[in-house]
């Protein structure tokens, strides 16, 4: 009988790590494992094609220049349509690019800020980069310092640092938002935790524009900070 016991605790266990196996295979990438170029898109494609969307991405920038694989900007633009439709907010930014520079489709302004804000709205820090750059400079946009500040800011409340010595930039010159030299330097002290000599001096120079309970605040503020809010005060 303690035999008996034993063998079925010790088959009882294997059947626990098979299955915890398969657990950490879940997000395998069973594409990589062929050995040729155009296969890994096949396998790609097959899946994109039964509506899986990261299959619909990995499709779409197969045909932007992997190894082995023909560039065809048609064939990219399709599938990063069909994982924009999807959901996915990087296909939404980059199927706005295709629009901006007319890329395997023609060209539409509209269509592209369209795909941009969509994955903007979503919450994808590097749209709202995007947004924030293009508002800004009004070459492909139109120029708005309002909209620029707008996305720099989402971004910058995600935790962006970028984003966040950006937005202290835009507070300091009241670029598109309301002067305010205290949310300046607070947003400066968070850009600038990476030890950024560029950024320290930046915001240095803030902080010396400010009183020394005003210092205070920012310093406070910029400490207090959690990651999904704006400083405000």
């Amino acid at each position: 009988m303690l035999f008996i016991a034993k063998l079925c605790l010790f088959i009882f266990l294997g059947l626990l790590f098979f299955v915890s196996v398969i657990d950490l295979n879940i997000g395998w990438d069973s594409c990589l494992t062929k050995d040729q170029p155009l296969a890994i898109t096949s396998c790609y494609e097959d899946k994109a094609n039964k509506g899986d969307v990261t299959s619909q991405y990995k499709s779409a920038e197969r045909y932007l220049g992997a190894d082995g694989v023909d560039v065809d900007e048609i064939k990219a633009v399709y599938w990063f349509r069909k994982a924009a439709n999807n959901g996915h907010l990087d296909a939404q930014r980059r199927l706005g690019n295709a629009y901006s520079l007319g890329v395997g489709i023609k060209k539409d302004i509209k269509l592209a800020e369209y795909w941009w804000v969509l994955s903007a709205e979503a919450g994808h820090i590097a749209t709202q980069l995007l947004l924030g750059e293009k508002y800004y400079e009004g070459d492909i946009l139109t120029k708005s310092y309002k909209k620029s500040a707008h996305w720099y800011l989402q971004a910058a409340i995600q935790g962006d640092r970028d984003a966040q010595a950006i937005i202290g930039s835009f507070y300091a010159a009241g670029r598109g938002i309301t002067k305010d030299m205290v949310l300046a330097s607070a947003w400066l002290e968070l850009a600038s935790k990476n030890g950024d000599s560029e950024l320290i001096e930046e915001r240095d120079g803030y902080l010396s524009n400010l009183t020394p309970d005003e210092q205070t605040l920012a310093i406070e503020l910029a400490t207090k900070w959690r990651k999904g809010n704006a400083i405000t005060r």
